[in-house]
């Protein structure tokens, strides 16, 4: 299991990622309940504490997935709304978090 944790310069507060082979020590060290069958999920810890788990595979598109879910809590966190119109700052975290999440597997 690789523990990492990323920082959010903008938006302050913090991304842990969790990358293993199975979720039981996850499960054991975090007091949840994953089922082994689920590749990846994320979830806010506490206001602006945010934790991404996956299991390592070589498809990466399941990061991605998850972290639209990241900032989606970020958003909320700091009462942002998303933008049809204007969707950069959206895509520019997105990009960052999933450039961070997989520079360190």
């Amino acid at each position: 299991m690789k523990r990492h944790k990323i920082e959010l310069p903008i938006y302050y507060g913090f991304v842990e990622v969790i990358s293993c082979k199975n979720y039981n020590k996850i499960n054991k060290e975090l007091g949840l309940n994953v089922d082994n069958s689920s590749t990846a999920f994320a979830y806010r810890k506490a206001p602006h504490n945010y934790v991404l788990c996956f299991v390592v595979k070589d498809d990466l598109s399941i990061i991605v997935h998850e972290v639209v879910h990241l900032v989606n809590f970020i958003y909320e966190d700091h009462n942002i709304q998303l933008s049809k119109t204007n969707d950069e700052p959206q895509a520019y975290l997105t990009q960052y978090l999933f450039n961070q999440i997989v520079s360190k597997i």
